[in-house]
């Protein structure tokens, strides 16, 4: 049986590096988070060069936070996740502002040390703050994160997508036909074989 494939994209693998997926597993695109959360970034940049506001220097920054984040083996956004009750105690502690400028409001729910998410390691920050204390964070990247940036950014510059993954404006469409080929293919007795 031939496999299907489209724009880079094959039945049965990962949507982001063609690592085969376990028909047994929940039904899913992608072969772990750091895959799909490549993918998102991809989009993410190619969508912010598309439209010009890369430029923008708020925007420059959250593209060098998640380059870094990217670089040093991806964000865990699952496990930084935290319910809406808990991120909105947060951001109300202190009068609802900053805790490092006590002056802006809090619009970000920080991880003071590490990825724990216990109350007493959270804190509501600024946008700028808590940009400022990531790249606080930031190490000079080694020739292995280089070759993981170059690598990144040449899938942002390319012209065509690479990958159906990666193209910022039809994936919000693709994917879901993408994810229905993959339940049935997950569904049928012989699949992986």
């Amino acid at each position: 049986m031939k496999v299907p494939t489209l724009n880079g994209w094959t039945l049965g693998c990962c949507a982001n590096c063609d690592t085969p997926l376990d028909p047994g597993e929940h039904p899913t695109l992608f072969c772990s988070e750091y895959c799909k959360g490549y993918a998102s970034d991809v989009r993410y940049f190619r969508a912010r060069n598309r439209d010009g506001r890369a430029k923008d220097s708020d925007i420059a920054e959250v593209l060098t936070i998640l380059m870094a984040h990217r670089v040093a083996g991806g964000y865990d956004a699952k496990e930084r996740h935290l319910d809406p009750v808990t991120r909105a105690g947060v951001l109300a502690d202190n009068n609802g502002l900053c805790c490092v400028c006590n002056r802006a409001q809090a619009t970000e729910v920080d991880h003071i040390d590490g990825p724990g998410s216990e109350r007493e390691n959270l804190q509501g920050l600024c946008d700028s703050c808590h940009n400022k204390k990531t790249a606080e964070h930031f190490e000079p990247m080694t020739d292995e994160h280089k070759i993981v940036r170059d690598a990144f950014l040449a899938r942002v510059g390319r012209k065509e997508t690479l990958r159906a993954c990666d193209d910022d404006v039809a994936w919000k469409e693709t994917w879901r036909s993408l994810l229905a080929a993959t339940r049935a293919w997950c569904a049928t007795p012989t699949s992986g074989n």
